[in-house]
Formats: C-alpha cells, structure tokens, sequence
C-alpha cells in the first residue's frame, strides 16, 4: 500500500510539473481543408479571415495558429504553415496591436 501511495505522489508530481512548463495559449485556429475554425480562445473575426487569406494565397490546407504568453505579449505559433506565411500573418498580427496580452 505505502509503494502505491508512493507512486501515486511521483505520478501527480510529474504531471504538475509537466503542465507548469507547457505553452499557455491563449487561443487556436486549426485549418482543416483550408478553413480557419477557432479550436481553443477567442479570435476576433478579422483574425479568422486574415488567416483565410494567407491560407489561400499559400495554398494551405492543414495546420495551426496559435497564440501563447511569452511575458507581457503573446507570439504566435504555427504548425504547416511556411515561413512566407508566417510572416504575413506576424506582420498583420503587430499592425493589428494585438500582440499585447489583456
């Protein structure tokens, strides 16, 4: 009984120190056949037809933007996105102020 308590404090403990070292996101967009759909957070409308517009012109049809705390701003993050688009969408996500965490 004492070992299983014992693994049971180890198992919490890891998990508690995993959460405490993943991204905080603040919100996600998942492209699914080239649709922008919010996954997690808020997105504005502006945001979503941003991302449709970059996914179009880049031929993107799967991926994801996500938005996480780095300090006082948030990044944002993508996966299957290419470096050209990423950038596009960087560049409108400053123009747009909405790089400041709320």
């Amino acid at each position: 009984m004492e070992l299983a308590v014992r693994l049971a404090a180890v198992a919490v403990l890891g998990w508690v120190i995993w959460q405490l070292f993943q991204p905080r996101y603040v919100f996600m967009v998942r492209v699914r056949g080239g649709r922008p759909r919010t996954g997690r957070g808020r997105v504005t409308p502006e945001m979503l037809d941003e991302v449709r517009t970059v996914c179009a012109e880049h031929g993107i049809v799967h991926g994801t933007v996500a938005g996480i705390l780095r300090g006082p701003r948030v990044a944002l993050v993508f996966t299957g996105f290419p470096p050209s688009a990423q950038q596009q969408l960087r560049n409108w996500w400053t123009a747009s102020g909405s790089g400041r965490a709320r």
